[in-house]
């Protein structure tokens, strides 16, 4: 196998943290040789150097995003970590509602939620199902009421989400029967997520890297163990950016490991009873 030398560690390194925001600490240098040994054999380079040069000529434009496929990590799962779902639908959807409906007295409400990182799209339908069974118990609003938008910056990983097709232990991992008997159908290679349950989420190729203010506002982001891979500077670019695209009482929640110390102190930190902090649009910030 190929060895990846210093010099090369930071050549790619400082490529692929320019190009997506993906930053490889020196400890995981080993991630370019196990993650890119395929793509070195197939384009016949005999060293990382030689596929640096590939990069940087830029002859071939899926040259990027395939480097991009192979670098991100796919890690994910339904209702991941248990808790952070029980306030959702406890504690912030119920406040998000509250706040819709005494500003549009005259009008259907909206709730508009982003999903950033979606990868497969466990986390987004995660969603949906969750926001479907608080819908259950309140008459203002309906699912044509919420919709989520789901990013993700490898197509590969939103064309699978797209299909809504999953293997059988990943829906039984950490999905209750009730649920899996409500919101999925069994098809030949695994379960497919219902159709009223996909119209909710619409998928998107998004670089969060690059600016994505164009997004639009919502009333809730999710961002869950996606900027734990970015730089601190990256890391504060897009809090920023987030924050501007909240509504008003806006909620923004993060993975259980992550915080916004040293990055951004425009929330204000709400903690709940389910060991789940979620952070708010404060009130009259600009």
């Amino acid at each position: 196998m190929l060895e990846i030398n210093d010099t090369e560690f930071e050549l790619l390194k400082e490529y692929l943290s320019t190009m997506c925001g993906i930053n490889i600490p020196p400890e995981k240098r080993y991630l370019f040789v196990t993650r890119l040994a395929g793509m070195l054999d197939e384009m016949k380079c005999s060293s990382f150097s030689e596929f640096y040069n590939f990069l940087s000529m830029e002859r071939d434009p899926l040259l990027k995003k395939r480097l991009v496929e192979a670098m991100t990590t796919h890690e994910t799962s339904f209702f991941r970590d248990g808790h952070p779902w029980k306030t959702l639908t406890d504690i912030i959807i119920p406040r998000i509602a509250e706040v819709r409906l005494k500003e549009c007295r005259y009008m259907s409400p909206r709730i508009r939620i982003l999903s950033s990182g979606c990868c497969t799209g466990e986390e987004p339908y995660s969603i949906a199902m969750s926001v479907c069974e608080w819908i259950e118990n309140t008459d203002r609003f309906s699912m044509a009421d919420v919709s989520i938008l789901a990013v993700d910056i490898s197509k590969k990983a939103l064309d699978f989400a797209r299909n809504g097709v999953y293997p059988e232990h990943v829906v039984r991992k950490n999905i209750p029967e009730a649920y899996r008997q409500k919101y999925f159908r069994e098809v030949r290679n695994g379960s497919m997520i219902r159709e009223n349950i996909r119209a909710m989420c619409v998928f998107a190729e998004v670089n969060l890297a690059e600016s994505f203010e164009h997004l639009g506002m919502f009333d809730l982001i999710f961002c869950r163990n996606v900027i734990i891979y970015f730089s601190t500077e990256l890391k504060r670019k897009i809090i920023e950016q987030f924050f501007r695209m909240l509504n008003h009482e806006g909620a923004l929640l993060m993975g259980v490991s992550e915080n916004l110390y040293t990055i951004s102190d425009r929330f204000s930190i709400i903690p709940s009873d389910s060991r789940t902090t979620y952070y708010r649009k404060q009130k009259f910030v600009e």
